[in-house]
């Protein structure tokens, strides 16, 4: 299959989807997360290579967007309280996915590592949702 059409099947799937989580009020970021699980398990995508360059692209663009609406004003009045917060909500789920992934077996450097990748990309879908 070509890289444009795993790229526009990639790009239709995450508009339908988010189109129909706009219906539920729901933040499209839940459609995005469906379409990648949808995507992966089906088999639609055989370029893992395509997958690794557009996820970076939209990791840039998602901090990107986040660096835009940071307003300095806002951070001064609140940073204690979002710093505390933030802090506390990535130990605390690096934690859990630390411990539930060594009890499914996984080894103590992979668990850290997939602990690691929950606990971040978590903190940026907080971000973007209150944004």
């Amino acid at each position: 299959m070509s890289v444009f059409v795993e790229i526009g099947m990639m790009v239709l799937i995450a508009m339908l989807l988010a189109f129909l989580v706009r219906l539920l009020k729901q933040p499209p970021i839940v459609a995005y997360i469906f379409a990648g699980i949808i995507m992966s398990s089906s088999g639609l995508i055989t370029n893992k290579d395509l997958i690794t360059a557009v996820s970076e692209i939209g990791i840039a663009f998602l901090l990107f967007t986040v660096g835009l609406e940071l307003d300095f004003k806002k951070l001064r009045n609140i940073g204690g309280i979002a710093i505390g917060g933030g802090i506390m909500q990535f130990v605390i789920l690096f934690a859990l996915a630390f411990l539930i992934s060594n009890m499914l077996g996984f080894s103590n450097s992979t668990s850290v590592y997939l602990s690691l990748v929950l606990a971040f990309s978590s903190t940026m879908i907080v971000v973007k949702i209150l944004a």
